[in-house]
């Protein structure tokens, strides 16, 4: 075989797998809709999330294609995440909204979830602080960081004290951990969504709350004035090696596991503060995500990846997205799927802990 007869054939291979592959710079969505789902009704974080990415995603993705935030509310998020994982196209014109709950019922195995989050392709995560308040009135805290030992120790001997969540078992957990950890007795009311608690602990009825940063600074932080707030400490985010640092909105406060040193002498250790560690995940540094189904192509991925570099960068959306969702520092790619697949482990003891405690205080089999 002379060598130009070689060439032939290896020029004929190299094109016959080029054309399995799709670049980057070949990925377009022109002409497409492009779907948000959001599992939640309007007008809540996710979908407060999707709506603030619409018009970037519209202005940076290949081709522009038209952003329709679709909102599918039912099973606490499950409902629409089931059908995503079912029957999401995997060709990059369908995306979905993943929030804290998404992941709390995930990890807990809980029965409705029909969905391998672990499976699907984070694009970004954005992650949200919160911060924990009592009414100085009703519990006698100083707050603003200024004597957190001796705050704990009043919210121990204060009677009579309520937070709200939406079920036992929900997002509200990295809360409800918190005050167990810190040896604080309180009741709860189920049924309030996030609004509700705000509007119920203005009115007296809950004495304990948490907001995340963005809401605490737009609508609870000027009652600090009227003496009816006073923050305490915040929940601080996981850094790459697991540890708590302080929440960089709000670095004045000490987090959850400096108030428990403070008041005890020591640091937190054992199954609740490790299962406390995997909500505050869920609750903080994987707040909200944006993400691709499984099995989506590299060069889909990696377009839209092209894409989500370019919306990150945007100063535009930078300020935007500090505002609501505060300075924590937002993950993308391969780092979202590392901290996602970190904050859903569970180590077997701690499951073990966390189903009992759960039964042992709800009488709730998870």
């Amino acid at each position: 075989m002379s060598l130009i007869q070689k060439i032939g054939i290896l020029s004929a291979a190299a094109i016959a797998a080029a054309s399995f592959v799709t670049p980057v710079s070949a990925f377009s969505l022109k002409d497409k809709k492009v779907t948000i789902i959001v599992p939640y009704r309007e007008g809540g974080g996710t979908d407060t999330m999707a709506r603030i990415f619409q018009p970037f995603l519209q202005k940076y993705l290949p081709g522009n294609p038209n952003i329709l935030v679709l909102n599918q509310p039912g099973g606490a998020g499950s409902k629409a995440s089931n059908k995503f994982e079912r029957t999401a196209p995997k060709d990059g014109t369908m995306i979905i909204g993943v929030s804290t709950s998404a992941l709390v019922a995930y990890t807990l195995k809980a029965k409705k979830v029909k969905y391998n989050l672990r499976a699907w392709r984070p694009m970004i995560l954005m992650p949200r602080g919160g911060v924990i308040y009592s009414n100085p009135k009703l519990s006698g805290v100083v707050g603003h960081g200024k004597d957190v030992a001796g705050d704990i120790k009043k919210l121990r001997k204060t009677a009579g004290l309520v937070m709200g969540t939406k079920n036992p078992v929900d997002s509200g957990l990295r809360g409800t951990l918190a005050y167990a950890l810190l040896g604080i007795t309180h009741d709860i009311t189920f049924g309030l969504s996030t609004s509700k608690q705000r509007k119920a602990y203005h009115r007296n009825e809950l004495s304990l709350n948490y907001d995340n940063v963005g809401p605490y600074i737009k609508k609870v932080k000027k009652y600090e004035k009227k003496g009816t707030v006073a923050p305490i400490m915040t929940f601080g985010f996981l850094d790459s090696k697991g540890n708590v640092q302080r929440d960089l909105t709000y670095n004045n406060l000490p987090t959850v596991p400096e108030a428990y040193e403070a008041v005890n002498g020591k640091k937190p250790s054992g199954p609740m503060y490790e299962a406390w560690k995997n909500f505050m995940a869920m609750g903080v540094n994987a707040s909200k995500a944006l993400a691709l189904p499984a099995g989506t192509p590299d060069a889909v991925f990696d377009g839209w990846m092209t894409a989500i570099k370019k919306i990150d960068a945007d100063p535009k959306f930078q300020k935007i997205a500090g505002k609501r969702f505060g300075k924590l520092p937002r993950s993308l790619g391969a780092d979202a799927a590392n901290i996602l697949r970190k904050a859903t482990t569970m180590k077997p003891e701690v499951r073990a802990w966390m189903k009992k405690w759960i039964k042992d205080k709800h009488d709730m089999n998870i």
